[in-house]
């Protein structure tokens, strides 16, 4: 295997490796999208439970995500990624 596809994978597969992807490639930040009252009631009552991954599955489940991050189709498409939410 070609030396720089081997120290690619090591590096990909290393702790930290999306941090470091945003690091390079940031992503700009644009205005937050407003949620209705009713999902907004719905949103803190799960917060107040603590459980951390039920928030998240939820707002993911929402037609647009609250604020814009490519992350978010990423753990849509992926969503097993999210068994590592404490």
């Amino acid at each position: 295997m070609n030396e720089w596809v081997q120290k690619s994978i090591e590096i990909a597969n290393g702790k930290g490796y999306l941090d470091k992807l945003h690091e390079v490639y940031p992503v700009l930040q644009e205005a937050e999208r407003e949620i209705s009252a009713e999902v907004k009631k719905d949103l803190r009552k799960i917060y107040k439970t603590g459980d951390n991954l039920e928030l998240i599955k939820t707002l993911l489940k929402l037609p647009k995500f609250p604020v814009k991050d490519p992350y978010v189709a990423f753990l849509r498409k992926k969503e097993f990624f999210l068994s590592t939410i404490p």
